[in-house]
């Protein structure tokens, strides 16, 4: 192994090499726990489950309240024009206390009457 390294060092000669997959996975693998070892504890990536991956990405849960047309669009996943629409169509009505300028509306009771159906085929 010396003779090897000593030519490999030097830059003289060639050497050639016959690698099986096996071979070349297992040092794929020695060498990615070196670069795990090397970095410092605080810094390593931590790897999560499926499990605890659905976890880190489940969905905010919904506030009790949203404050004027950016809270309505936030909650709905508008744009503040369209919450403009559903505000003005009166559909959320009974969910919405507005005083002056003021908008406060209670999320739950918005979403459940958006998605209340009044009239169409299916009733």
């Amino acid at each position: 192994m010396d003779n090897i390294r000593s030519l490999i060092e030097s830059g003289q000669g060639s050497i050639s090499f016959t690698v099986t997959a096996e071979a070349l996975r297992a040092y794929g693998i020695a060498i990615a726990q070196e670069v795990l070892n090397a970095q410092p504890q605080e810094d390593k990536t931590e790897l999560l489950t499926v499990e605890e991956a659905g976890e880190v990405l489940a969905p905010a849960p919904t506030p009790k309240h949203v404050h004027g047309l950016a809270g309505i669009a936030s909650l709905f996943g508008c744009s503040i024009p369209t919450a403009y629409r559903i505000k003005k169509s009166g559909i959320i009505d009974a969910a919405i206390t507005q005083i002056g300028r003021k908008i406060v509306v209670d999320a739950p009771k918005a979403l459940e009457l958006a998605g209340k159906k009044k009239g169409g085929r299916d009733e």
